[in-house]
């Protein structure tokens, strides 16, 4: 039946996922075809949370931007409040100026930045293509390693974008606070870094994690990481944390 009756093309679908292989193709050298963009979308290295994200981001699903244009007393809901601009999934993922973004995404390079050479930027085609764009490694790391903190960092990083987006236009919230959205922020990526230490155990094989992965994904990021056995994963919690970096506070002007 499904055969019989081939989906149809999506001309939103299409342009997100051209977007996508035009950003790999600026990384890697080689162009993703479409099958691979999708496909991808499913990476095991991510989250059911952040594979749902990425689906809807790439069929351009949400109701954001263009959507509401043509709607009878609601066209105000495209236009973002804080830039005056058309609040496109690209603006507000990458763009915007409402707090939050432009920190996360900071956060996110300083983190990944202490094991991967060439961070890739924070674009909607490489959101959308993440799992397909190449990663060197630093020396003395793991290219699989770094690779796959990459792929949970940027993943993570963009869904919570778009999270405090929704609570800050939708709910009608106040805005966070920089304390309050590295907070989260670290909250989200600690709790993969337990799920990993969780999901390496052996009473979950044969689908258990490889302790080499775990140990490859984060390794020099932790705390106090020289204090720590060469096989940290059995440590509990509170003797594992990932070691994130500071807020930057701005100088205070001297008082005349």
């Amino acid at each position: 039946m499904r055969e019989a009756n081939p989906p149809h093309a999506r001309r939103a679908s299409d342009i997100h996922v051209d977007i996508a292989r035009k950003a790999i193709f600026e990384r890697n050298g080689t162009f993703a075809t479409p099958e691979q963009v999708w496909t991808s979308l499913r990476h095991k290295n991510s989250s059911r949370k952040i594979h749902d994200f990425l689906f809807v981001c790439t069929h351009n699903a949400y109701h954001v931007g263009s959507y509401w244009a043509n709607i009878p007393n609601l066209s105000h809901l495209g236009v973002c409040q804080s830039c005056d601009t058309t609040d496109s999934l690209d603006h507000i993922l990458c763009e915007c100026s409402s707090p939050g973004q432009s920190l996360v995404w900071r956060l996110a390079r300083d983190l990944l930045s202490s094991k991967i050479a060439d961070v890739p930027q924070a674009t909607l085609g490489n959101i959308i293509g993440t799992h397909l764009l190449r990663i060197w490694a630093k020396p003395g790391f793991s290219d699989k390693g770094a690779e796959r903190l990459s792929h949970i960092v940027f993943g993570e990083s963009a869904q919570l974008i778009w999270a405090m987006r929704c609570r800050r236009v939708i709910d009608e919230l106040y805005d966070y606070s920089d304390n309050e959205i590295a907070a989260t922020g670290r909250v989200r990526i600690t709790r993969r870094l337990l799920l990993d230490q969780a999901m390496s155990h052996p009473k979950y094989r044969p689908v258990a994690l490889k302790r080499a992965t775990v140990l490859a994904t984060w390794s020099s990021i932790l705390v106090n990481e020289r204090l720590l056995p060469n096989d940290w994963i059995r440590y509990n919690g509170s003797l594992v944390s990932i070691r994130f970096p500071e807020l930057r506070q701005p100088r205070r002007r001297p008082q005349r």
